[in-house]
């Protein structure tokens, strides 16, 4: 299953300040391309989706994905005032913009492959031991771009020290090298690695910040209808949530082939409101959001992620 092309679905903002800053956006883009596991396939899949088989998590088992990443430039409004900032959007208006958000002008684009495997248990720098899930990334041009905004981003709200992500094809061409420098490649929000939990109540990841579950992939709720709200990294100053709403039953195509009882989740993160500047100083204040969708197959686990 490709994007859908997006146009139109921006709100106006009532009160922007005359002048726009130039941004870079990005669309992140994940297609199950195979999956180290022999029953990992549509004609092995089950109906019946619970938290227990919707992410299958024996350790060795592997996905591997085709990693479109793409960039371009956007103006964003901009507000004079802190206070004139409006609420993040809510997922009734994230679904629509899924449907109708529209890309700008030059865009660049990379293909590669993005892996995740559980290989053993591992430790967070905080000291909680579960599962690892280890992710890596290949460019095969060697020569992808780099957007330190957005992978400070994903890295802090994941709480991930970037120590256990390993890259190849880097843009040096050194490459596979661990992620050492502080401009790191973007890598995804939606579906990633790290200290890998599986309860009855959740799948999530632990971070390097504190004990406190840092990610929340799905909750106990899985019929069509239901929410959840997670706070995260409520021990850094400043409140960011993640907002998930379970869309119901989809089929997704993939290099596999299709799978018909995929779990269609859409996720909104809020990353709250933030200063930004143009040149020498700063000109207004802006919110910051991540959204996207990601579909779960029982038996299989994540086949498909989208963000922006």
């Amino acid at each position: 299953m490709r994007p859908r092309n997006f146009t139109g679905g921006v709100e106006v903002n009532p009160n922007p300040k005359a002048c726009v800053v130039l941004a870079v956006c990005a669309i992140i883009f994940l297609e199950l391309a195979g999956c180290g596991s022999d029953s990992c396939g549509p004609a092995d899949c089950h109906c019946e989706i619970t938290l227990e088989n919707v992410w299958p998590n024996d350790d060795g088992r592997s996905w591997e994905y085709e990693f479109t990443w793409r960039v371009w430039d956007d103006t964003c409004e901009v507000y004079e005032n802190e206070d004139d900032v409006p609420p993040a959007p809510s997922l009734d208006e994230i679904e629509s913009l899924m449907r109708t958000h529209p890309t700008g002008p030059n865009v660049t684009a990379r293909i590669g492959t993005y892996t995740i495997a559980f290989r053993g248990d591992s430790t967070s720098m905080s000291g909680v031991t579960a599962q690892r899930l280890r992710e890596a990334s290949d460019f095969p041009d060697g020569t992808h771009e780099h957007a330190g905004t957005l992978s400070s981003v994903r890295r802090l709200l994941t709480g991930h020290s970037f120590d256990d992500i390993a890259v190849h094809g880097t843009a040096n061409g050194d490459g596979p090298a661990l992620l050492t420098d502080p401009i790191l490649p973007v890598y995804p929000l939606l579906i990633h690695g790290g200290v890998w939990e599986k309860t009855d109540d959740y799948i999530g990841t632990y971070g390097d910040i504190d004990t406190l579950l840092a990610w929340k992939f799905l909750g106990a709720g899985l019929c069509r209808g239901s929410e959840f709200t997670f706070r995260l990294i409520p021990s850094v100053e400043g409140e960011r949530y993640l907002h998930c709403r379970i869309l119901g039953r989809t089929s997704v195509e993939t290099e596999m082939g299709v799978f018909e009882n995929g779990l269609h989740c859409l996720y909104l993160v809020d990353l709250g409101i933030a200063q930004v500047g143009l040149g020498g100083g700063p000109t207004g204040w802006r919110r910051q959001i991540v959204y996207g969708e990601a579909v779960y197959v029982p038996d299989v686990g994540p086949v498909y992620a989208y963000e922006r």
